[in-house]
């Protein structure tokens, strides 16, 4: 990622979010399109966020989640910025002999944004009434990023019939609970 500092400490909690998105912001000034795009006032918001904001109600960049995303032993950090329109723009970065690198970016609209077994499970409604699609993306260590295991549609749990979807049972599925009124 350039722009931050080699982690020494190999400890990626370390990094702060606000210098990583600013970071992105600085290395990308013209993203108007793609997984780098934040709308001009996010991009504008985050600007001004100061150090260690992430999380605070004026700053869009929510407080990091930590998960083993690479299967490597180490936490990796989960990332977002909340854009005006109710979009987020969710980035993971591990750390590869000390220096922060993204693995993944993209724009959701989520219903809920979990981790079970190292995968990383977006949940988000569909067009079509009754359904939501679910998009599971798991480390692939040919390519060093994320990329999406499956993709797919199905039909929304009624309010009240049911609990969570997709619960694992291997006890270390978490949700984020990024899901944030405005």
């Amino acid at each position: 990622m350039p722009g931050i500092p080699k982690v020494t400490s190999g400890d990626i909690r370390s990094v702060d979010p606000v210098a990583v998105i600013q970071a992105e912001m600085a290395a990308a000034p013209d993203a108007r399109t793609g997984t780098d795009a934040l709308d001009q006032d996010t991009a504008a918001k985050a600007a001004a966020c100061r150090p260690g904001a992430a999380g605070h109600p004026r700053c869009p960049i929510r407080s990091p989640e930590y998960y083993d995303l690479t299967g490597d032993g180490k936490a990796d950090a989960v990332f977002g910025v909340d854009m005006v329109d109710g979009f987020l723009a969710l980035r993971c970065y591990t750390l590869h002999n000390g220096v922060l690198t993204r693995i993944l970016a993209t724009i959701t609209k989520p219903m809920s944004v979990q981790v079970a077994g190292g995968n990383l499970i977006v949940q988000e409604p569909t067009p079509s009434e009754g359904y939501e699609q679910r998009t599971v993306y798991t480390w692939d260590p040919q390519t060093r990023a994320m990329a999406i295991q499956s993709d797919d549609y199905r039909r929304a749990t009624p309010p009240g019939h049911g609990g969570r979807r997709g619960s694992g049972s291997d006890g270390d599925e978490a949700d984020t609970s990024w899901k944030r009124s405005r």
